[in-house]
């Protein structure tokens, strides 16, 4: 039975806005009329992914969106490919529909990226681009990313790249404007620093997202001078790594951004993962040291053993007023306190064997700290019934 030729006349999906398409291996090259049936005109959202073994089927895929298909409503177009060669096609896709505003390449072997970036580059509306070479697979990691007119991508506001070191500097080097208010940066490889000169340029930069795949360069955080207008600084360290900041290290931070207002200081975990924390004393560094931040993610050790020389009846008032929210995601606290909170125990703060904080106490000195502190959040399945209490105690004192 022919396929196209027993559909109705009419548009067989009238409300469709987004479409995703999967190239395999095997795969037969689509027809031009097949290819409309599943993206009609008022699409406005594509995803390719073109997996390995199927250069063929996915280059014709391309080449019928940059030939043949009318698309006057897309803004948001995604291709990651796994294969050799898509590289002129995947530029000529993307440089055949302008109103383009959203774009994220995922780059194959013996891709350049230099063609795809200047095809984006003559894209007018385009506000957001993600770039990335995970695998470092991309034929042109160095100074040819950066051939671009001064002023290219002058509408681009927030960058997304991925990489080695190496194609990361060179595309954080790319001659954009100073537009730029968001930028998230996935180094594949340890040698993450080179690119942190780079940063000076964006003198508007509101937001910083950082994951390194290894150790974070925290050197590199005394570059961030230039950056005085940023808000959001977010550092994820990937699992099984150190998070290695250290009290100097959040004074370079504090010094460097004086406006910042949302801070994470995290690992990527899970439960059930061995998390990273960090000693409670450094709370306290961050609450005198930073003096507008409204929210706060870290993960932190808030028990006896972790503290030794910490004096929990001693909350020093610090009377930062900007602080509002707390996120302790997966933070760890006395195990007498957790046995207490799981057994549902009334009171809580217990004057522990091991001299350590109950609810009470944590939330006493938080609220020293951060007097308008309103939420506290902690996922952990063990401890996160402390943090509830934690929570609730500072919310019934915030009314």
């Amino acid at each position: 039975m022919d396929f196209i030729s027993n559909l109705p006349s009419k548009p067989v999906f009238p409300a469709l806005r987004r479409t995703q398409i999967g190239v395999r291996r095997g795969a037969e090259v689509p027809s031009v009329e097949l290819m409309k049936v599943f993206l009609p005109s008022h699409v406005s959202s594509i995803e390719i992914t073109i997996f390995s073994g199927s250069e063929a089927p996915g280059e014709a895929v391309l080449n019928s969106i940059a030939n043949d298909i009318s698309l006057p409503e897309l803004t948001r177009f995604s291709i990651t490919t796994f294969v050799d060669g898509c590289g002129p096609a995947m530029s000529q896709a993307i440089l055949s529909h302008r109103s383009i505003q959203s774009l994220t390449i995922g780059l194959g072997t013996r891709t350049q990226a230099a063609p795809i970036l200047q095809s984006a580059a003559q894209l007018p509306h385009l506000h957001h681009i993600s770039i990335s070479d995970f695998n470092r697979l991309a034929t042109d990691q160095g100074p040819n990313v950066r051939l671009l007119p001064r002023g290219s991508l002058a509408a681009v506001t927030s960058l997304k790249v991925v990489g080695g070191s190496t194609f990361v500097d060179a595309v954080l080097g790319l001659p954009v404007t100073g537009n730029m208010e968001s930028i998230y940066i996935g180094l594949a490889e340890e040698d993450g620093t080179p690119f942190a000169h780079c940063l000076r340029q964006f003198t508007r930069l509101k937001c910083l997202e950082l994951q390194p795949v290894k150790r974070m360069p925290w050197s590199a955080v005394s570059m961030l001078v230039g950056c005085r207008e940023l808000e959001v600084f977010r550092v994820v360290i990937p699992r099984f790594r150190p998070l290695d900041v250290s009290e100097a290290d959040l004074e370079r931070i504090a010094d460097a951004l004086p406006r910042l207002q949302e801070l994470t200081l995290t690992c990527l975990s899970k439960p059930g993962w061995e998390a990273k924390y960090m000693p409670i004393r450094y709370l306290y560094r961050i609450a005198t040291r930073f003096r507008n931040l409204r929210k706060l993610c870290v993960s932190v050790d808030a028990s006896a053993e972790g503290n030794p020389t910490f004096d929990w009846t001693a909350a020093e008032v610090v009377a930062n007023e900007a602080l509002e929210e707390l996120d302790v995601a997966l933070s760890k606290v006395d195990r007498e306190a957790e046995a207490a909170a799981n057994e549902e125990f009334e009171e809580l703060d217990l004057a522990l064997s091991a001299g350590g904080p109950g609810p009470k106490v944590i939330a006493k000195m938080l609220r020293a700290w951060w007097p308008r502190l309103r939420f506290v959040k902690g996922d952990d399945p063990e401890s996160g019934r402390v943090w509830a209490e934690v929570n609730a105690i500072i919310r019934w004192e915030s009314k």
